[in-house]
């Protein structure tokens, strides 16, 4: 299996923890290579990386990013979003000589084998994407001139037909569309992919791109995606300190653990937040359907 994840300094620590929990639960035959798009990522923490491997062998490459090409791209310092973002968009320039590719995002954990999202037949399309559900989906559609019926994916998870990524030269089609939509990105990349593939991708199922925040003791899911700018502020952060600890890191610094307000067990507003996480969770096991 060909997993894409793009890093820098950063998330240097999220890397090694992603990596962790996919070996961890990968399948007896899974064999991976990953491909590492490199923002300056240190020696120690590759040195790190390569320790994972007495947990299952596999290869990795680190790819050194040409970042003069996406250099014109806005970032969102608000939305804690870097160049970074845009990584993904020259895959398959950087991949040149395979076929498929599985993009993921650093802040997130796999929970089962990978092997049957990598193996899904695309059907045609040159992109497979699971659709967001955080509840904005309808705002993000008008304010980028989409149509209210288009269905907006979260750009975490991207299983790519590599071949016609290429074909297509997507990769200068989507720098046309962020020049062309700069003026109201707000989800920097996930923006121009969903004006660029607007209702022309593969749907994936909810399991493969699950938002933390809607994750109960009850969620069947495979990958959890912890977005925002607070990922240890949902009970789902457990699995982030259940596979660090499986790194030479063993657990997170407390500076990447915001502060978040503080609510006793026994007050209303934490009373009324749990009585609704079955609620949101049963609507996303919906979406999902």
């Amino acid at each position: 299996m060909n997993i894409v994840l793009a890093c820098d300094r950063e998330y240097e620590i999220f890397l090694a923890t992603i990596i962790a929990s996919i070996l961890t639960n990968a399948g007896e035959n899974d064999i991976f290579i990953f491909y590492i798009l490199n923002g300056g990522i240190s020696g120690k923490a590759r040195r790190n990386i390569e320790k994972l491997k007495t947990i299952k062998d596999f290869s990795i490459l680190y790819i050194e990013v040409d970042q003069q090409k996406i250099l014109n791209c806005p970032v969102s310092p608000e939305y804690h979003f870097s160049i970074a973002a845009y990584y993904r968009f020259m895959i398959g320039d950087i991949l040149q000589h395979e076929k498929r590719a599985l993009y993921l995002d650093v802040d997130m954990i796999v929970l089962g084998s990978l092997a049957e999202l990598h193996a899904t037949d695309l059907r045609g399309f040159v992109l497979g994407a699971v659709p967001q559900n955080a509840g904005c989906e309808q705002e993000d559609n008008i304010r980028l001139g989409l149509s209210r019926d288009n269905t907006y994916f979260n750009s975490g998870v991207l299983l790519i037909d590599l071949e016609k990524w290429r074909c297509l030269d997507i990769f200068s089609s989507l720098l046309e569309t962020t020049e062309r939509i700069a003026s109201v990105l707000k989800w920097v990349d996930q923006d121009v992919f969903n004006v660029y593939f607007e209702n022309n991708f593969y749907v994936l199922e909810q399991k493969w791109n699950y938002a933390s925040e809607f994750v109960t003791q009850d969620t069947q899911c495979a990958i959890v995606h912890f977005m925002g700018s607070d990922k240890f502020g949902v009970d789902a952060s457990k699995y982030l300190h259940q596979y660090v600890a499986k790194t030479p890191y063993r657990a997170f610094p407390q500076h990447y653990a915001r502060p978040k307000r503080y609510m006793p067990e026994d007050s209303f507003a934490r009373r009324i937040r749990n009585a609704l996480k079955p609620l949101a969770a049963r609507l996303m096991a919906r979406a999902a359907k």
